[in-house]
């Protein structure tokens, strides 16, 4: 059964790593991108630049349903039953991108076993 979920990955420099928040599955890709709409409405509320970013995402005006924000992603994953190697795949693929873009020391972790019920 297809179902999401979103992802909040911040790039930690003082780790060396990508520090990713994925959300248990939920229902529908309008829930997803809800879930992400209501992180990046809370964080507004603290840092009034991100009122930009909510509105473009609440206009769903994002290519691929990536948004970038200074050293934080957002985005969604469909997936159908476990979606412990796509989230581990998408986690690879953005550090690829990021070390292609000369971050060279960005890392990854790995995701539990038993993700997302770890």
């Amino acid at each position: 059964m297809t179902h999401w979920h979103y992802a909040q990955l911040e790039l930690v420099p003082d780790d060396l790593m990508i520090a990713p928040t994925i959300s248990p599955p939920v229902d529908t890709r309008a829930e997803a991108r809800a879930e992400i709409q209501g992180l990046l409405d809370r964080l507004m509320i603290r840092v009034p630049a991100v009122a930009k970013l909510a509105k473009k995402w609440r206009e769903d005006n994002v290519k691929d349903d990536w948004l970038f924000w200074e050293v934080f992603n957002w985005t969604i994953i469909e997936c159908e039953g476990s979606c412990r190697e796509s989230a581990q795949r998408l986690l690879e693929e953005h550090a690829d991108s990021l070390r292609a873009a000369g971050l060279r020391w960005v890392q990854v972790p790995a995701l539990p076993e038993n993700w997302p019920n770890a």
